[in-house]
């Protein structure tokens, strides 16, 4: 087991030993013929929503639904109506208030390919929701964010032009007219709780980002990173407290017969202006990489920030996390050997990573934890069952006890699964 370092500021050396894992309970999930999960949050009240997309023989696919009690025990929702795999977000916001958007198949077009709309739907963090309405038609790439008050922001292009369009909506009200934002992007949208609007995208010259304050319209397009444009390369945003903006990047130039090298950063703007760029990652593996692998910038109740990326080490992909400040990177801690799927944070400085790791014979999904107050994080559990073998993505998410939880996608007898553990 590699030796862990402490997050904390200023930490330079390693520790003399990690402490046990974590104890995580498996929880039995009743869903099968699972592809992989898309959502895991919690509401107010300790429910947790996870949606997955799933596949039925014949040929039938969708987007189910499963709800875990505060006690831990799971039901099976009812399917999202008219939805079949149109990469669904539920956001949820409030005490029980979700907002759904997605896209759903309009019809099919030239060489039998989906032409898409873009529709959204309100309900409730138990899984039910009223009927479909439609955002827009003729869509392509869309994503969407929205804050703990409601506010959200959805952007998309339009199939036929390529301009990317938003439509937002203020907290208890509905969403506004369509406005064009030209030459903009849609790889990753956030909405900070003050309001703030973030909306990024990988352009020519690099990453490419607009930003809108409250009480403000849409500001330019920036050059929040230079870099060199890679096809395979991934960022997620998020507003943090003061209208801080934080983009988490990753690229992967995935070629044949070459060794792929791999490079990870962090963008961050203040309302001042300007941006700082830190660097993560700049490695170079022989071995098998998922060029989806994506970097997960998360804060804890503090308003700090940690990033979560897939760095490389001795030339093998494997799951770091950093911490970020407005000065730097302050301290880099590796987890063990794999790809990041995702990550969370709480109150009291708790954090917990997911990530995935190919053996011999099965892919298995990882999670390490560290504890409120802890000066490093928990050994990695293995969490895949002895009989299973894990697939697609790993989700996690704290609860309003602190407590994590984590949802993956699982073969067994030759059906997908969703499985599921909590944390102590």
């Amino acid at each position: 087991m590699r030796r862990l370092l402490p997050l904390l500021a200023g930490a330079a050396a390693l520790l003399p030993a990690a402490p046990a894992p974590a104890a995580w309970t498996p929880e039995p999930v009743p869903s099968t013929d699972v592809l992989q999960p898309l959502d895991l949050a919690f509401d107010g009240q300790g429910r947790a929503l996870a949606t997955w997309e799933g596949f039925a023989q014949p040929s039938r696919k969708f987007t189910g639904v499963d709800v875990r009690a505060a006690d831990g025990t799971w039901t099976r929702g009812a399917d999202l109506a008219g939805i079949t795999w149109g990469r669904a977000r539920v956001h949820l916001y409030g005490s029980t208030h979700a907002l759904l958007v997605s896209a759903q198949t309009a019809r099919l077009g030239a060489f039998n390919r989906a032409v898409f709309r873009l529709v959204y739907a309100y309900g409730r963090s138990d899984g039910t929701f009223g009927p479909l309405r439609t955002l827009a038609e003729e869509t392509t790439q869309q994503v969407s964010a929205a804050n703990g008050k409601g506010q959200a922001l959805v952007a998309w292009r339009d199939r036929r032009t390529g301009v990317t369009r938003v439509r937002e909506r203020p907290a208890g009200g509905s969403f506004g007219a369509t406005r064009q934002l030209g030459d903009s992007g849609t790889n990753a949208a956030a909405v900070g709780e003050g309001g703030d609007r973030v909306l990024a995208w990988w352009g020519k010259d690099g990453l490419m980002a607009r930003v809108r304050r409250p009480g403000h319209g849409w500001g330019s397009a920036l050059l929040a990173v230079r870099t060199p444009a890679v096809a395979n390369a991934q960022v997620r945003a998020l507003v943090a407290p003061g209208g801080r903006v934080v983009l988490a990047w990753e690229s992967a130039d995935v070629r044949e017969g070459r060794a792929t090298p791999v490079r990870a950063g962090v963008a961050l703007r203040d309302r001042t202006g300007g941006w700082r760029r830190f660097a993560l990652e700049s490695g170079t593996t022989p071995a098998a990489f998922d060029p989806e692998a994506s970097a997960k910038p998360v804060l804890d109740a503090q308003g700090r920030l940690a990033v979560a990326y897939t760095g490389v080490v001795d030339e093998v992909a494997t799951a770091r996390v950093a911490r970020v400040t407005s000065s730097g990177v302050r301290v880099r801690v590796t987890l063990g050997q794999g790809q990041v799927q995702d990550a969370a944070a709480a109150s009291g400085g708790a954090l917990a990573v997911a990530w995935t790791a190919r053996d011999a014979q099965r892919t298995v999904v990882w999670v390490s934890l560290r504890r409120p107050g802890a000066p490093a994080f928990d050994s990695p559990a293995a969490l895949t069952s002895p009989d299973g073998a894990g697939f697609g993505t790993a989700r996690v998410a704290f609860g309003p006890d602190g407590r994590a939880l984590v949802v993956w996608t699982e073969q067994r007898d030759g059906h997908g699964v969703l499985a599921a553990a909590s944390g102590p």
